[in-house]
């Protein structure tokens, strides 16, 4: 499971720049040789260039409408789903990809130290949401014991989520997420995303190493 914000979690301006910047790099005059066949590349442009698109029109909050906004949303989702498999094969699990070329393209390297994963919570929320007033959902998280406190050891409540369809079967894997140090906690999400299918789940986080531990069953709604 994930331990640390993706490079694609960031903002919608730091993704679309994080993309374009892999994209020019690994397709430019001087790109490095690293065995991508042409067919990936030109799959990868095919899902960068109606990102780029939508994004210059919906990036303007006070002229670009709720449609034009949501058809950026959803190009987002394609590009980054195939950008979180291509990263991993052809750039960090390529050894053809040099640690220069790697930052060529704007990604951080991976830690050449292991993370222990022994710290992680053993225990299973369990938890249920609510609809709030304002494309928010109140969520309720409770330990096994059926308690809102806590299990000892853990540091925050993590909810991660999916927006749209899609989702991969692993939440953690999720490109989205949100800690709370408490439960019950309200989470409130873009207006934009009003109507759109949210898939989520929460996992316990140890207070030393951040290590996540299991989620609980997945829960899919609508963002009201």
């Amino acid at each position: 499971m994930s331990q640390t914000p993706s490079q694609f979690d960031g903002s919608d301006q730091e993704v679309v720049d994080l993309s374009n910047q892999i994209y020019n790099t690994l397709t430019g005059v001087d790109a490095p040789k690293i065995g991508i066949p042409a067919t990936v590349l030109t799959q990868f442009e095919g899902l960068l260039k109606p990102t780029n698109d939508t994004w210059a029109i919906a990036k303007n909050k006070t002229t670009s409408t709720r449609v034009q906004r949501t058809a950026y949303k959803n190009n987002l989702i394609l590009l980054v789903t195939f950008l979180r498999t291509f990263v991993q094969q052809w750039l960090y699990n390529n050894g053809a990809a040099t640690s220069d070329i790697i930052q060529s393209t704007g990604l951080r390297l991976h830690s050449t130290t292991r993370t222990s994963h022994a710290g992680a919570p053993k225990e299973s929320p369990v938890a249920g949401v609510l609809p709030l007033t304002g494309h928010g959902l109140k969520a309720i998280v409770r330990n096994e014991e059926g308690k809102l406190a806590k299990p000892v050891g853990v540091g925050v409540i993590r909810a991660r989520y999916f927006i749209g369809i899609g989702a991969p079967a692993n939440p953690g894997e999720f490109p989205m997420f949100k800690d709370f140090t408490k439960s019950p906690f309200n989470l409130f999400l873009p207006a934009d995303n009003a109507g759109q299918i949210i898939t989520i789940a929460f996992c316990y986080v140890s207070t030393t190493g951040a290590v996540e531990g299991n989620y609980c069953v997945v829960i899919i709604t609508k963002v009201p």
